[in-house]
């Protein structure tokens, strides 16, 4: 380890410090694999209705806090065709024709940045 002299204030002490080249060497690697990610139950309502009622579809997913906007419109749109949610609708159309909207104390708003990632909206922190 090799030792440099810092002058602190009118005295003049000895701290000892490594050598810049090592504490670089050592800098920790983090992975977005080794952390957790939140996971989100979120119920979505679609735009489509069950056969023979009056009120829309919805589905609850488990979201991923580090999904994307547009990953979870896609997941939502997979997971409505999987349950076979009026599979024409779903067929004709793709998840870009569909915006995800949100009610906030009365007020309604869209999601529109489809880049976002999901924990990180305005709507998530209101939920919780």
């Amino acid at each position: 380890m090799d030792r440099q002299q810092i002058q602190v204030s009118d005295e003049e002490s000895e701290v000892a410090r490594e050598d810049s080249r090592r504490r670089r060497r050592k800098k920790a690697i983090t992975s977005c694999c080794s952390t957790s990610m939140d996971q989100i139950n979120v119920e979505f309502v679609l735009p489509t209705v069950a056969r023979g009622g009056s009120s829309p579809d919805s589905l609850q997913l488990e979201v991923a806090g580090n999904w994307t906007v547009e990953q979870v419109k896609a997941q939502v749109w997979m997971k409505a065709v999987s349950l076979n949610f009026c599979p024409d609708f779903y067929q004709r159309f793709s998840p870009d024709h569909c915006i995800l909207l949100y009610q906030k104390k009365g007020t309604v708003c869209e999601i529109y940045d489809k880049h976002q990632v999901f924990q990180t909206l305005d709507c998530i922190r209101y939920w919780r």
